[in-house]
């Protein structure tokens, strides 16, 4: 008679005897079969039917993970005892660092054509963030989709989603009141976001439709931004030495760096961090999960602050369209932490402190969330619809729900009535959402509201 338990049990045998599984990988490897095999039930199949399927599959993902583990240890030591790279690491180690000094400067040529047609930040800082997804997230897409070798149809399903929004520079030439307009703001928002979302699915390649590929590249999201906020800084520091350095000899160099220094910037700064997250990924432990831990205590306390705060003063929430913006950007904040202390989290832990504040977390922010939607519809109804509150009413709308989804997960978890992959699961499912709303907000809303 077929015992899963026991076959599982046999399955993950032969892993740990081939050695160079931890405990931690042996503790994942079982939640995803389990996984795998709850979600294959659920298409009807019976528990046997399932499991084959299930290890059919992992079998071969694991064994590749194991492949490349062993390399990989193999290639430290060698670094370690400072012997050569073989002909293969060497050429892929090339091929790796031409693609991303490519994108660098494909990055850095494109962030300078509105400079080359005579707009130089001071005149027109809008055309600039405007097009910054093409400056930024378009040469990375290139770098990734060269590094993973991917097919071309990935070209073909992403290609037209980065092209598209081109054609919005020209609508300032058809109507004239984009160019001051509330929906070019918010295309110059939504765009960056909702394309970098499509990088993602470059950035996981084949397994573009696995949730735990999905949070890896959440998690690479969190250190590529903190990576880029540093070096920014860096690079800020040194223009503005610069700048008094220059000064002392009475050279004005400022109009010269707001066209040809100043644009390069950003695009540098998110492409090398890109590249240096990519390099030291699985060697040291990722600083975005470690700072979400660290601040999410903080942003709890502020939050519930806020919220009683809110309560006293209920006229003012509504009224004041600034503080309801404010209230948005916690509450991204604030899934922002959610997600990256869930991807620190380790499968075979047991149930600790930062999951109880993880948890009281999501519940503050969904009391938070309420009071927003609440304001913003009253706001519809007295002042009627416009772009930014039918925006802001719709992010609200999709935050609510995955902040409601992932407290009911959470408990669920606490009564040990799923796993924890699950939650890693849920929020997987999600951004094909977030995508949507963002890509329709850039798009379509200049169109809707007549790019007014």
């Amino acid at each position: 008679m077929f015992s899963l338990k026991e076959e599982i049990q046999l399955w993950l045998g032969e892993f740990q005897k081939k050695g160079n599984f931890t405990a931690e990988d042996i503790a994942e490897m079982e939640s995803h079969l389990l996984d795998q095999i709850d979600d294959l039930k659920q298409t009807g199949l019976n528990e046997e039917e399932a499991f084959l399927i299930s290890i059919k599959r992992l079998g071969q993902r694991y064994s590749l993970i194991h492949e490349y583990s062993r390399n990989r240890i193999q290639k430290q030591w060698k670094q370690l005892a400072d012997e050569g790279e073989s002909p293969a690491e060497k050429t892929d180690r090339i091929k790796e660092t031409l693609y991303f000094i490519g994108a660098l400067s494909a990055g850095c040529l494109l962030s300078l054509i509105p400079s080359l047609m005579g707009y130089g930040l001071d005149s027109d800082k809008a055309l600039y963030f405007f097009n910054l997804s093409y400056f930024v997230i378009f040469p990375i897409s290139i770098f990734y989709f060269l590094k993973n070798s991917l097919s071309v149809r990935y070209l073909l399903f992403t290609g037209p989603l980065f092209l598209l929004p081109i054609l919005l520079n020209l609508a300032p030439h058809w109507h004239p009141d984009f160019y001051h307009a509330n929906t070019r703001i918010l295309s110059i928002i939504h765009m960056p976001l909702s394309l970098w979302l499509v990088f993602g699915i470059l950035y996981t390649g084949n397994q573009w439709k696995d949730s735990f590929e999905r949070m890896n590249y959440l998690r690479f999201t969190g250190e590529s931004f903190i990576y880029s906020c540093l070096i920014g800084l860096g690079s800020v520091t040194i223009l503005g030495l610069s700048f008094g350095l220059f000064a002392l000899l009475e050279i004005d160099i400022e109009a010269f760096a707001q066209f040809w220094i100043m644009p390069l910037m950003v695009p540098a700064s998110v492409i090398i961090a890109a590249f240096l997250v990519e390099k030291k990924k699985n060697i040291v432990e990722n600083f975005a999960p470690v700072l979400a831990r660290l601040f999410s205590p903080v942003l709890f306390l502020t939050l519930l602050i806020f919220f009683i705060f809110s309560l006293g003063n209920w006229n003012t929430v509504y009224e004041n369209r600034d503080l309801l913006i404010l209230f948005d950007l916690l509450l991204v904040l604030v899934l922002a932490l959610v997600i990256y202390t869930i991807s620190a989290r380790k499968y075979q832990d047991s149930i600790g402190f930062y999951d109880y504040m993880n948890f009281l977390l999501i519940i503050i922010s969904l009391a938070v969330n309420t009071l927003a939607l609440i304001g913003i519809t009253i706001r519809l109804f007295e002042f009627g619809i416009s772009p930014n509150k039918l925006a802001a009413f719709g992010e609200n709308i999709i935050l609510l729900a995955n902040l409601g989804a992932l407290g009911i997960f959470y408990f669920l978890f606490f009564l040990k009535k799923i796993r924890f992959s699950r939650i890693i699961w849920l929020q997987g499912l999600f951004l094909p959402l977030y995508f949507a709303w963002l890509y329709f907000v850039a798009i379509g809303f200049p169109l809707i509201f007549n790019f007014k």
